[in-house]
């Protein structure tokens, strides 16, 4: 899902959903990550994975110095 200047995931391990990625798209250092991930996943290194994700989706689509 997209909107404008952004994009939305639906986070998931195993197949399952467990939470949301948003990801502000712009140029450096103008690009904001957040993610929401359910209590039941928590403290299972998910997050970590998530911030991964946002790194690696930004760094891809946003124009650094």
């Amino acid at each position: 899902m997209a909107t404008c200047d952004h994009a939305l995931w639906v986070l998931q391990a195993d197949g399952e959903p467990i939470g949301n990625g948003r990801l502000r798209h712009g140029p450096l250092p103008d690009v904001t990550y957040g993610y929401l991930l359910h209590p039941r996943f928590r403290g299972r290194g998910h997050g970590r994975s998530a911030v991964a994700l946002g790194e690696q989706v930004t760094w891809g689509s946003a124009s650094g110095p």
